[in-house]
């Protein structure tokens, strides 16, 4: 059986600065996506340990993978992007597999499950049960490599309705990542992308596309996807080398969240470039724009490389103004990572008609830990424990957040107009309209909402 599998690969996201990416990084211009196979073989001779990592036992050879992608595409499992199909039609076994641009063939060194034995290291096979001790060990491994505009198509075409009856070719982490392909569609549809600058080391000033996860449904998805990628996508090295006397190279897992949001930027910058159709799409519109700066960093947006035809002052001020535009969006993404403003709608006492909502902060994964504005202001720290969990700067976190929230909620000002907002009063149409219209205003912009229990899916 043929079992095919995919990771991203990212050469400028590192161990050592994987921390430090966040969504509104880039990856670099070079991120690939590799795709290989394995099959069952007879069983080989263990790895003495610490010796040049081998080649695959189990990897798929070209001719093998060639034939097994032209058969899911003939019997219309899958649908190959235009790009891969003309490479199968050539059937060569030459590294450069394309126009010129790319390349296609390649091998990687990849860090695998392999069982641990008395005698060495033996590789396993996807699907083969694990012993009680194994390891992780570099393992050579040819696959196809696609840019990233490839794997965009050849990902969506995915199909998501597995055939449980039959056995699925497709491994784990092809099947996870078409799921993330579907996310960044989902995105699309909820205009949830933000056009982004970025300088380069050399100068060079690049426009892409990033995903915008502000909203309660997008970070919710990006704990539980980050908590389901495979263990194979966190373990690739590189490139293999042809020093048969160098020691093997061990990639430890790098971090799921960095990994992950570098490859959800990739597929929505890969489709809305697609989408604008190239740089000839816009012309007559920034043709008549003023500001140049302005126009050219609209026409990179468009084009596949991304890069502006800025160089001097005209680009360090366009990237001023571009870190001005998005301040405010950078907060509400730093506030994200622990605590994040939480409006409380409470029902009137029987003797009032008067609404109540309240303000707090709540944990951005875990709804129920949440702390009111009153015991924020009664405290004066700089932290405060809540429920087991360290809340660095409350009462400015609050502030920051009531003042983010006063541009989807505007009935919030008045309130903010005091030394210490703790809450605002409204009517009952005006609670209505909260529960219609402003709680899923609120929880798309990235803020928690509690309401009553009976009114909860209403």
């Amino acid at each position: 059986m043929v079992l095919l599998h995919g990771s991203w690969i990212h050469p400028s996201l590192t161990l050592q600065d994987s921390q430090a990416l966040s969504a509104h990084e880039p990856t670099a211009a070079n991120s690939v996506f590799f795709l290989w196979g394995e099959t069952w073989r007879s069983s080989t001779a263990p790895i003495t340990p610490f010796s040049p990592a081998p080649p695959h036992p189990f990897c798929l050879s070209v001719d093998e993978l060639f034939d097994a992608l032209r058969s899911l595409h003939g019997a219309k499992f899958l649908t190959l992007p235009s790009a891969l199909q003309d490479v199968l039609q050539k059937r060569t076994q030459d590294r450069k597999r394309n126009d010129g641009a790319e390349e296609w063939w390649q091998v990687r060194s990849l860090s695998l499950l392999c069982n641990w034995t008395d005698t060495g290291v033996v590789p396993l096979h996807s699907g083969a049960e694990p012993s009680e001790e194994v390891c992780l060990y570099p393992l050579q491994v040819s696959g196809l490599c696609f840019s990233a505009a490839v794997a965009t198509e050849f990902l969506l075409a995915i199909p998501l309705n597995a055939d449980l009856q039959a056995e699925d070719p497709l491994g784990t982490d092809l099947r996870y990542w078409s799921h993330v392909s579907r996310w960044s569609l989902d995105l699309l549809v909820r205009s949830k992308v933000l056009p982004s600058l970025q300088k380069d080391q050399d100068g060079s000033i690049y426009a892409y596309w990033q995903p915008l996860l502000d909203s309660a449904l997008d970070q919710a998805r990006l704990r539980q996807m980050q908590a389901q990628m495979p263990l194979v996508c966190q373990c690739c090295v590189g490139a293999s080398t042809d020093d048969k006397e160098q020691p093997p190279a061990l990639a430890l897992p790098t971090p799921s969240k960095p990994i992950l949001l570098a490859s959800l930027q990739q597929l929505v910058d890969q489709q809305v470039r697609k989408i604008l159709g190239g740089e000839s799409s816009s012309v007559a519109v920034l043709t008549k724009m003023q500001d140049k700066s302005l126009s050219e960093w609209l026409s990179a947006l468009e084009r596949p490389t991304g890069e502006l035809r800025l160089k001097g002052e005209s680009g360090n001020l366009l990237l001023s103004a571009f870190a001005t535009w998005t301040k405010s969006l950078d907060l509400a993404q730093t506030q994200q990572k622990a605590f994040r403003a939480v409006f409380s709608l409470a029902p009137p006492l029987p003797s009032s008609q008067t609404w109540t909502v309240s303000y707090g902060l709540q944990a951005t994964d875990a709804p129920t830990c949440w702390v009111s504005a009153e015991q924020i202001w009664a405290t004066p720290s700089p932290s405060l424990s809540v429920q087991g969990r360290t809340l660095e700067h409350p009462q400015e976190t609050l502030l920051a957040g009531l003042g983010l929230a006063s541009r989807v909620y505007p009935a919030i000002e008045e309130s903010l107009q005091t030394a210490r907002p703790t809450q605002h009063t409204i009517t009952p149409l005006q609670a209505y309209e909260f529960l219609k219209a402003v709680t899923w205003r609120l929880e798309d912009s990235g803020f928690g909402v509690i309401v009553p229990p009976k009114l909860a899916n209403r």
